[in-house]
């Protein structure tokens, strides 16, 4: 669930709940490589590339860059996460999982539990204080889908079940840790920019912040699963590859209606990975 999205509003230091990622294989081809794109699918391309470049880019000596993150900081992520990041989200905002602002217990125990891997980056505004931008990070085992899958089974929430069911088949069919012949893998679970900052190339450096915590703490592979079109541009600028694409038209439920219909330009789910030294 790595979709870079965001608005801007003033940080709310309240309380919170105590109450998840995209990527090509050198190797492998995706099973579409080349096409003709339609009229439409080529407007959208169109304006993918011109929302995504980074005009009037930011100084980067502007912003104090984290990692980890902090305990006591944990609250002023989620009030983010909140107002920028769990209600517009592709997934989410498809299934309208929940209100701008509004917490959600099940996304901000996720979002706790990533923390608590040490491995998150945040951005933050030097002239402000304000937490701008989060890269929340964390471990995946060979077990912790089954785990997790076990966990959802007993959730009541369908919205969040639906979606991390997705996730979780998706990851588990594809089974990396076999593929790669590792033991752990670093699992990019969010990004999330606030939109006074975005298209200016934060989002961007905040993941290659990422790769060096990766690379710092042994990981061989990084991984995530990249649900909108902004978030797969980045990845895709560091070198990232895609080595699998679910297109939401193709996700059907048993009546063939189509389950996520996010909004545009945001087309597919990619599964999306970089190998490190």
């Amino acid at each position: 669930m790595f979709s870079k999205l965001g608005k801007l509003f003033k940080s709310d230091k309240t309380k919170i709940y105590r109450s998840y990622h995209f990527i090509v294989d050198e190797t492998e081809q995706p099973e579409e490589s080349f096409r003709i794109l339609s009229d439409s699918e080529t407007e959208l391309a169109d304006n993918l590339n011109n929302q995504t470049v980074a005009t009037n880019p930011l100084n980067m000596e502007d912003f104090e860059f984290i990692s980890p993150i902090p305990e006591e900081r944990y609250n002023e992520v989620i009030v983010h996460l909140r107002n920028n990041f769990f209600a517009d989200e592709p997934l989410n905002k498809s299934l309208g999982l929940c209100e701008p602002g509004e917490p959600h217990a099940e996304l901000e125990a996720h979002s706790l539990n990533t923390l608590h891997d040490q491995l998150s980056v945040m951005a933050v505004d030097k002239e402000t204080d304000q937490v701008v931008a989060v890269s929340l990070n964390g471990i995946q085992f060979p077990g912790d889908i089954k785990r997790e899958k076990d966990k959802l089974a007993k959730m009541t929430d369908e919205k969040f079940k639906q979606i991390f069911t997705l996730l979780n088949n998706l990851n588990e069919s594809l089974d990396l840790f076999t593929k790669y012949d590792v033991d752990k893998i670093f699992d990019a679970r969010i990004l999330s920019v606030d939109s006074g900052y975005r298209g200016k190339g934060l989002g961007k450096e905040i993941i290659r912040r990422a790769e060096e915590v990766a690379s710092e703490n042994n990981f061989q592979i990084m991984k995530g699963d990249a649900t909108g079109a902004f978030s797969q541009k980045i990845l895709l600028s560091l070198g990232w590859k895609l080595i699998h694409e679910l297109k939401y038209v193709d996700h059907l439920d048993e009546n063939g209606e189509q389950i996520f219909k996010p909004p545009p330009p945001h087309q597919s789910l990619k599964i999306m990975i970089k190998k490190l030294n």
